[in-house]
């Protein structure tokens, strides 16, 4: 599961915004289902264009992140390069699109244990627990003993630069 950070947390949170204001979710539209909404607000690509890249390799999501290759040429493995740069794991783009990230299932509020994965509400309930487990992390209510890294921002969310590629002034250190 991905590593508690402040700003996968923000990410899920605009994910929960954008699922709730969408009229445009369909679980079997790789731009508009799970881990499209969540794409769309990571690389602030639209829903047409992450869901014609993943055409061109074919597959679902839970394909493309099984095969996925850094050096393949596709560019939905450009996508979820970057989705995994924000610190998800591949498994959790598999979780994502299925809601089966068992954690997450046994963290669910009332008496629930399964959700639909093609349903809008059980995604958002899904991404809205996640979120939750992840600020209880944070703050220490749930760290493992067996832990041996400290989960925290190395710096404050306004200083990260994300680069698609290394400018010229980072290399010559004027950064």
């Amino acid at each position: 599961m991905a590593i508690a950070s402040v700003k996968l947390i923000d990410i899920l949170q605009q994910t929960i915004a954008l699922l709730n204001d969408s009229e445009q979710y369909q679980w079997g539209h790789s731009g508009a289902c799970n881990c499209g909404h969540l794409a769309q607000v990571i690389t602030g690509y639209d829903k047409a264009q992450i869901h014609y890249w993943a055409m061109q390799k074919g597959g679902d999501w839970t394909d493309n992140s099984a095969d996925y290759c850094q050096s393949s040429g596709y560019e939905i493995d450009r996508v979820i390069e970057i989705m995994l740069g924000a610190g998800l794991q591949l498994e959790d783009i598999q979780d994502i699109e299925n809601l089966s990230n068992p954690k997450i299932l046994e963290h669910l509020p009332g008496a629930r244990r399964g959700l639909n994965h093609n349903e809008k509400e059980d995604v958002i309930l899904y991404f809205r627990t996640w979120v939750d487990l992840l600020e209880q992390e944070l703050s220490g209510l749930h760290a493992s003993p067996t832990q041996n890294w400290i989960s925290h921002p190395a710096r404050p969310a306004s200083e990260v630069m994300i680069y698609d590629s290394i400018p010229g002034e980072v290399l010559a250190g004027s950064v």
